[in-house]
């Protein structure tokens, strides 16, 4: 009977011991396996970063190459004698009414028919702005074309006083006619 009892199966550091070496081989494992599924994700904090700059360069760089600016119209001016005039070979984007009355393009189908009173001999398709005070804009029953574009003007009688439009049609623009601190202006007989 003794000599069952003399097989034991070793003592308690010995137990320990095994127990150790079996979490260290655990470890092992566990830690080959993470570094192999970290080797087939490839894809590192750094890498994750320069892929997002690259890719926000990227968009901005194609956002300024394809980027349009709306239809610019100048902005009215307070004192419209220092504006710069357009050259007479470019293609003009707007007709203006100067505050010394002339209109330009001279070739657009609105013409001064006396001190202070224009009218329209044609359609126009290009968005006026007015930088004269005190005149009467007869439209003739025409018509004042656009492209329907966001955000546009068809007549910009901002910071301007006194102004009537009369008989005009207005199609095609955001804004048909644009009164931004405006005093005194009139509208009548309008579509």
């Amino acid at each position: 009977m003794s000599d069952k009892k003399v097989k034991k199966k070793g003592g308690f550091k010995e137990r320990l011991n095994k127990i150790r070496v079996r979490h260290q081989r655990i470890l092992a494992a566990h830690e080959a396996k993470l570094k192999k599924t970290l080797k087939r994700r490839g894809w590192s904090r750094r890498n994750i970063i320069l892929a997002s700059c690259f890719t926000i360069i990227t968009l901005l760089f194609i956002a300024a190459i394809t980027w349009q600016s709306p239809q610019t119209q100048r902005p009215p001016l307070e004192n419209a004698e220092n504006v710069e005039q357009q050259p007479t070979n470019s293609i003009p984007s707007a007709v203006y009414i100067w505050p010394d009355g002339r209109v330009e393009p001279s070739t657009s189908p609105v013409v001064k028919v006396g001190e202070g009173y224009y009218m329209f001999v044609g359609n126009v398709s290009l968005p006026i702005i007015v930088l004269k005070d005190n005149i009467v804009i007869d439209g003739a029953g025409l018509y004042l074309l656009g492209e329907d574009v966001l955000g546009s003007r068809g007549m910009d009688i901002s910071y301007r006083k006194n102004i009537t439009i009369i008989n005009l049609r207005i199609k095609g623009f955001d804004y048909g006619v644009y009164l931004h601190l405006t005093e005194g202006s009139t509208i009548s007989n309008c579509e």
